[in-house]
């Protein structure tokens, strides 16, 4: 099942599932499983949530950030996944209050990042993060989802704030506690030809 946007977007994804099967890892996909679940759209930034079975009938869950180039194709920025499974909070956090799943990366001097928020029945509306040096990273929820992106360099950890729809802070929560590592120029180049090379094909 797919979104009804980015088709082009979502192809890129569709291709990096089947090369999971090329490769038999991290698992062999069943293609026809594949359910594009959320989505987080900005102009020149996607956050995806999918979801798919592999051959086994093993649910898994993965999370993809999309980054579009200069002629407009999109590629795959960074991504993560593991079997689906219950989603705890993180340690220390009361399960009954609202906090935030995200997950973020480095590129250069570029920073993205982005996740769902679990409400718990808060009605959270916004997030904002903010850094140790005062840099302010702030989004709207739209189907349980934020994105976040800055062009300056950005070092956790960092403060989510998140607001109900009275404008009020109804939780704090530390992210990206550990450190934030930035590939280099030379690998984010590597990464991008391979990209192009690939689109030759």
């Amino acid at each position: 099942m797919r979104l009804q946007h980015f088709p082009l977007a979502q192809t890129v994804i569709e291709n990096k599932i089947r090369s999971y099967a090329s490769r038999k890892r991290p698992c062999v996909p069943n293609l026809a499983t594949i359910q594009f679940l959320k989505a987080r759209i900005h102009p020149h930034e996607q956050l995806y949530y999918v979801t798919f079975q592999d051959t086994s009938e093993q649910q898994w869950f993965f999370t993809y950030f999309l980054s579009q180039l200069s002629d407009g194709s999109w590629y795959i920025a960074s991504g993560s996944g593991s079997p689906h499974g219950p989603i705890d909070p993180p340690e220390m956090q009361q399960p009954s209050l609202p906090w935030l799943r995200i997950k973020g990366n480095s590129v250069g001097n570029a920073f993205h990042a982005g996740g769902e928020v679990i409400d718990n029945g808060f009605d959270i509306v916004r997030v904002r993060l903010v850094t140790q040096d005062g840099i302010i990273l702030e989004d709207t929820v739209e189907d349980g989802l934020v994105l976040f992106r800055s062009e300056n360099v950005v070092i956790g950890p960092m403060q989510a704030e998140l607001y109900g729809r009275a404008d009020n802070v109804v939780h704090n929560q530390s992210v990206f506690t550990s450190p934030l590592f930035p590939p280099s120029v030379e690998k984010v180049q590597e990464m991008l030809e391979k990209y192009r090379k690939s689109r030759d094909v």
